[in-house]
């Protein structure tokens, strides 16, 4: 004979209140362009002294031995120009005040150096430049700054400009072409000083088309002559 045991009464359900329970902050790293579409950047030589990582720059030392100070940063601006004119970006020189790359900071808008950060050093190999990518927000301050080999074979300021063409253009989020009628087809002075249809049509497709200055009315305002007042 079987058995069978059960409570007298059955057992009410508790009734419950339905909530929401905070979890732990799940943040990831964005890995977006984080100089797209933001219109303006700024960039800024540091001063020698600066310290990259294990290395210390010297670019004002280094390239004093091709041009002047005023030439050789002028080369350099001249690339930034180069690709501003062509699509909707502006650059805007700064000026730095020598704390370390990669020191905590917001990748854009810190105030004690520019958005791309200019030094140079020994690299003690055949590298010309390299650009840091602007491709992920995760590396704060060193995003876009561009490292220049102060022992490579500058020949002249052209040589500087060109190099600088090409790691601009990755800082704008260009890859490598394989054009080489093209200052992105390879690292270092490629003797490519001037962009082609290719460049222009990738850099827009990041940052779009340039638009009409406010106070270019029209006479273009792209000399002394045909200044807007």
């Amino acid at each position: 004979m079987k058995k069978r045991f059960h409570s007298s009464a059955r057992a009410k359900s508790k009734e419950r209140t339905l909530a929401l329970e905070p979890l732990e902050i799940r943040q990831m790293f964005s890995r977006d362009d984080a100089f797209a579409g933001v219109g303006s950047l700024t960039f800024s030589f540091a001063p020698d002294g600066t310290a990259v990582g294990e290395h210390t720059s010297r670019i004002f030392d280094g390239m004093g031995s091709i041009a002047t100070s005023n030439e050789w940063q002028k080369a350099i601006a001249t690339a930034f120009q180069k690709w501003a004119v062509q699509a909707n970006v502006n650059f805007g020189w700064v000026a730095d005040n020598g704390a370390a790359s990669g020191v905590y900071g917001p990748t854009r808008g810190d105030e004690r150096f520019g958005d791309i950060r200019i030094t140079g050093f020994d690299y003690s190999t055949d590298t010309f430049a390299e650009a840091v990518s602007e491709l992920t927000r995760s590396v704060g301050t060193w995003a876009g700054d561009i490292f220049f080999n102060t022992s490579a074979d500058w020949k002249n300021t052209t040589n500087l400009e060109a190099a600088a063409l090409h790691e601009v253009g990755h800082v704008l989020g260009l890859e490598h072409s394989d054009n080489p009628a093209s200052p992105m087809h390879t690292h270092g002075p490629s003797g490519a000083l001037e962009l082609i249809a290719e460049d222009i049509a990738k850099l827009r497709a990041i940052h779009g088309p340039r638009k009409p200055d406010p106070n270019e009315a029209s006479n273009g305002n792209n000399s002394i002559s045909r200044a807007s007042n």
